[in-house]
């Protein structure tokens, strides 16, 4: 069975996109919630503040697991990229015998 050869750079390039893209979702949530505290001025009282409250619940649960994915996606990338390079110097020192 052959292995398929992976390009240790083309993994890089994708880690990278993906920080990338990871800090400008972070960025769009910073917004949003920055938003939401905005609206203090015009929702004011009680039902302003349940209002915020369910927001800030929203964005923290579920956007908040996407920036989790995100981060846990670039992780395992970069342990499989150190892996890659692990294994190359390994053949290359075995083959310099």
């Amino acid at each position: 069975m052959a292995l398929k050869v992976t390009n240790v750079n083309e993994l890089r390039y994708y880690k990278d996109g993906l920080s990338k893209y990871k800090e400008m979702y972070n960025e769009t949530i910073d917004r949003l919630i920055d938003s939401i505290k905005l609206s203090a001025i015009y929702w004011q009282g009680q039902e302003g503040n349940e209002l915020r409250d369910k927001l800030y619940s929203l964005i923290g649960t579920n956007l908040g697991c996407v920036s989790t994915e995100i981060n846990a996606e670039i992780e395992y990338i970069s342990k499989l990229i150190m892996v890659l390079e692990n294994a190359q110097e390994q053949i290359k020192n075995r083959l310099n015998w």
